[in-house]
């Protein structure tokens, strides 16, 4: 989390440097082709780049981390041996965690929507539990 903050700042400032090195190099062609371009789209076109990451990084930082989706696909193959009927299949990315504000909420809705697709019996359920980095 105390790099999230530095690594946004980075991406918008990479991002508003876009437009601005595109500008550059049609100046440079304009000045051999003699032709001039103004530099007010390019500049708005920064803004608006920094402003659209700026609410995505917001939005994905404050609300996106609650929602996760679970999908049930069943697929089929002829070839596939009859042993493997019935055969579940959970695909989850790594879920990193870490202690701080919301914490136990994210932990108990990952559980909750993967505890269906369990292998584990139900007697010992398996729970997630935030990540504690020891130091």
């Amino acid at each position: 989390m105390k790099y999230l903050f530095l690594g946004i700042i980075i991406i918008g400032v990479l991002l508003a440097l876009v437009p601005h090195v595109i500008y550059i190099m049609v100046r440079l062609v304009g000045l051999m082709a003699h032709f001039r371009i103004g530099y007010r789209p390019f500049g708005v076109a920064a803004l608006i780049l920094v402003a659209v990451w700026i609410v995505i990084a917001i939005y994905g930082n404050i609300y996106g981390r609650f929602r996760h989706e679970v999908k049930q696909v069943q697929l089929s193959f002829e070839s596939l041996p009859a042993s493997f009927d019935g055969l579940r299949i959970i695909q989850s990315p790594t879920y990193t965690l870490t202690v701080g504000k919301g914490t136990s909420k994210n932990c108990s809705s990952v559980s909750a929507r993967l505890t269906p697709y369990s292998p584990i019996s139900s007697a010992s359920q398996a729970t997630l539990s935030p990540y504690r980095p020891t130091s």
